[in-house]
């Protein structure tokens, strides 16, 4: 194999390409709506994709144009608008801000669905390009994935993913102790009186 093939072709990469696949296909399904199964879905893909693109490594562009793109702003507008049906009030989150933003002396609001749509259309546009194209060009589609990746979506993927990962736990929280809102301590009802620790700073007292 040349050395494009050596790249291209690597495990890193198909598993990468086999992620991102999975990832735009997550959030074009047509019957999404369990928020719970969404999240946890999501959670599975974005790890797997963060864990293989931070592997490749050794890629440079053969040519200095910019690869095509095939996301418009109507397909970015349907993906959102389809996530924050579906997250509803889980949507928004409190994030601090970087180092590009004006005003940095509070957090900041972002949005799940947002950063989503950000990320599939840099992944959508690279795949498009990578399974249609002679190898040089995909070579360059590879290289131009991973720099937006490490300068632009890896950091919205990682937001994303501390984001999902309380929603998710908070949906679990509200299983397992249903009726105590999600902001409540849910063993402050319980009853330690017979605990061990409860009777050794009763005694305690008694001794003063």
């Amino acid at each position: 194999m040349n050395n494009f093939s050596n790249i291209l072709y690597s495990h890193e990469v198909l598993e990468f390409v086999k992620s991102a696949q999975d990832f735009c296909r997550w959030v074009e399904d047509p019957d999404i709506s369990d928020k719970k199964s969404f999240i946890r879905d999501g959670l599975g893909i974005i790890t797997r994709l963060y864990s293989y693109i931070i592997q490749i490594s050794g890629i440079e562009p053969v040519f200095n144009e910019l690869n095509e793109k095939f996301v418009t702003e109507e397909d970015w507008a349907r993906i959102y608008r389809k996530i924050t049906t579906v997250l509803g009030e889980q949507d928004d989150y409190l994030d601090i801000p970087d180092i590009s933003e004006f005003d940095r002396t509070e957090l900041i609001t972002r949005k799940i669905s947002e950063d989503i749509s950000d990320i599939y259309q840099d992944l959508r546009d690279f795949l498009e390009v990578f399974r249609n194209s002679p190898e040089e060009i995909m070579n360059d589609a590879l290289w131009e994935c991973k720099t937006t990746f490490e300068n632009i979506w890896g950091e919205k993927l990682l937001r994303v993913t501390r984001a999902m990962h309380k929603n998710y736990f908070d949906f679990q929280s509200r299983e397992d102790f249903p009726g105590i809102d999600k902001y409540d301590d849910p063993l402050k009802n319980i009853d330690t009186r017979d605990w061990f620790i409860s009777k050794r700073q009763q005694e305690f007292g008694d001794e003063q």
